[in-house]
This record gives C-alpha cells, structure tokens and sequence, in this order.
C-alpha cells in the first residue's frame, strides 16, 4: 500500500501492521493545516515558533482584535510552514459574531487551495473549551 504521510493519530489498518496513509496532497494538506492550528507553540522540537496555539485564544477577551490576531497568526504560520497553501478566506465564528453559538466555542473556517489546483478546499475547525 502506498500513500503520501502517516494518517495521524497512527492507527494499525490489518493484520500486517501497516498505518493508515492519507492518499491525496489534499488530505496531507488539511493534517497539515490541523497541525500548525492545534500545536501551541514551544511544542515542537527544535522550532518554539511553530503552531498558532488556538486553545490559548478561547479564553482571552471574545473582541474583533483577539480575532484579528489570531487570523493574523494563523495566516502567518500557514504562509511559513505550508507555502503551498493558498488561503482564499479565513473567516472566524464566535458567540461574538453568533450570538446563538455557546460561550467559549470558537469555530475556524479555512477556504483554501494548492495550486495549480483552482478548486477550492474548505476545512471547518471547531474550538471549544
């Protein structure tokens, strides 16, 4: 079985002990964007600057800036770590912007595309406390 990278989190596919294997750039580039977005950063070995830390940002004052500074971190980190990536829209969802949504939830929404693709991907990211 071949594949492009490990499947994270690593789990065992048959009796031969063979990792699931993500098939498509597509694939690896949405565990990709997980990545940076979920790793705070200090986490990775060797590079304390890598991942946006989004948890971090649940619980700090629900404003338009704690918003634009997270969109800017994340914007930041996908154009250092993945330049494949080509954010069309990144818009982000919270009790601030949807009152119907429930008090520390926030939700990422990421349109994206890697050329010489024009189709674009969406990967929506729920955050809660």
């Amino acid at each position: 079985m071949s594949g492009l990278a490990a499947k994270l989190p690593l789990t065992i596919t048959s009796a031969k002990e063979v990792y699931s294997l993500l098939q498509t750039i597509e694939q690896v580039a949405a565990q990709n964007i997980k990545m940076i977005v979920f790793t705070n950063p200090g986490e990775r070995v060797m590079d304390a600057d890598f991942g946006v830390g989004i948890k971090r940002f649940l619980f700090k004052q629900n404003v338009i800036q704690t918003h634009d500074a997270l969109r800017s971190r994340i914007q930041n980190q996908i154009n250092k770590y993945l330049p494949y990536v080509k954010i069309e829209r990144l818009l982000i969802d919270s009790p601030q912007t949807n009152p119907e949504l429930p008090e520390n939830y926030m939700k990422v929404l990421l349109r994206y595309r890697i050329p010489p693709s024009s189709k674009s991907l969406v990967l929506e990211l729920p955050i809660t406390a």
